[in-house]
Parts: structure tokens; sequence; C-alpha cells
């Protein structure tokens, strides 16, 4: 006998800078794998401090020796 009839309903989504909606809910089925996607803007790509300047392979160039 199974007991696990509760259906979830998923009203919003929030993320840092994306936030989903849905107007009359979703509802996800028991035992039904949901993917939920989203495309997020950036004003900057952060990366280590070796690779924000053009290098060869192997050899980087930092500015600040200080680091």
């Amino acid at each position: 006998m199974s007991r696990y009839n509760d259906q979830i309903k998923v009203r919003s989504i929030d993320e840092q800078h994306t936030d989903q909606h849905f107007a009359s809910g979703r509802t996800i089925p028991a035992g039904v794998v949901q993917i939920f996607t989203s495309t997020t803007v950036v004003d900057k790509i952060t990366q280590p401090y070796w690779l924000e300047t053009p290098h060869s392979l192997g050899v980087y160039n930092i500015a600040d020796q200080k680091v």
C-alpha cells in the first residue's frame, strides 16, 4: 500500500538574479523528476588573478607581485 499521495505545488523559484513564477502553481507528481532551467546575466565573470591578463601556455603575467 502506497501512502505517498501528496502533491507538491511549486509557485516560484527564487535565484540570485532570476525568479521563476508559475501563475497557478506547477504540480509535481510523486516519483517524477522535474527539471527547471533558467538563464542569468552577469556583469563580470570572476577568475583567478593569474588568468586576468593574456598569457602563453604555462607562463602567467601577474601585475601585483604582492598577491
